[in-house]
């Protein structure tokens, strides 16, 4: 078995201190990925089922986990800043998954992303239309279809920790004030969710507003729930395209029978 995880080892693009096998499962320790600045370490993963499928193709069953899980920058011209930021990415974060697959349909069983002991996400999906050999064709993308989701999400400081930076730089010009971006950014959610809920889905966009008024800060459970005739990939690209309208994205929440809930914290 140890020689089956090194030759998966030697297929994936990760650096890795040491490989073990442990009751049929693949025990890698200290793995390092990714393109400087922004690479990556784990303090261990574990892969077990069938890793001799990857990367090249669907696995039909898949399970693992990591711990140790954070960015380990490098910035060779301040070192200093990378030493800081792998201090404040210790102890770093969590996650395990299950998951299955027959005629392109995954399943994915249980799924577990953990900042620490308050901060946490856990889904369930069915997804149909994936590809089973890798890599995959952009054209074939558009046949995947999300069937069934269910997401649950807790917030106690992991938006800040994880989402905030990256969400804000990318929306905001950040040589000028946020305060104005920030509520004009307000009004045209509001805006929107004002056409959503006109569209038919009033509880829905009145669960979303209301996790738009925690931010930045949001302390609660988000949870979100799709099944009926599912979202298909290209659906999505059309939004991404300039196509999402109120009234788009009403028809495609209503068709997924799409559910969400915003429960905050007791203050």
């Amino acid at each position: 078995m140890i020689e089956d995880c090194e030759a998966l080892v030697s297929r994936l693009p990760v650096e890795v201190e040491t490989v073990d096998a442990v009751a049929g499962v693949c025990v890698l320790g200290e793995v390092r990925w990714g393109v400087a600045p922004a690479t990556w370490r784990a303090a261990r993963v574990t892969l077990g089922g069938d890793v001799d499928a990857l990367p090249d193709a669907l696995p039909r069953r898949l399970s693992g986990g990591v711990t140790g899980l954070m960015i380990d920058p490098v910035v060779e011209e301040m070192p200093g800043l990378a030493w800081l930021m792998r201090q404040q990415a210790h102890p770093g974060m969590s996650l395990g998954f299950d998951a299955t697959s027959e005629g392109g349909v995954l399943r994915v069983n249980a799924f577990r992303f953990a900042m620490d002991e308050t901060n946490e996400l856990t889904l369930t999906a069915r997804i149909a239309g994936v590809p089973e050999v890798w890599p995959v064709d952009p054209v074939a993308v558009a046949a995947i279809t999300v069937q069934a989701l269910d997401v649950e999400i807790a917030f106690d400081g992991m938006f800040e920790a994880l989402l905030l930076l990256p969400l804000g730089s990318a929306l905001l010009d950040l040589t000028v004030p946020a305060e104005p971006q920030v509520a004009a950014l307000r009004t045209q959610a509001e805006v929107a969710l004002d056409g959503f809920a006109a569209a038919g889905q009033a509880e829905a966009a009145a669960e979303a507003r209301a996790f738009v008024d925690a931010l930045p800060h949001p302390r609660g459970v988000l949870e979100l729930r799709l099944g009926g005739r599912g979202i298909a990939a290209l659906q999505t690209g059309a939004a991404l395209a300039g196509g999402l309208t109120p009234d788009f994205a009403a028809r495609v929440a209503e068709a997924a029978e799409l559910e969400l809930f915003w429960t905050p914290d007791a203050p």
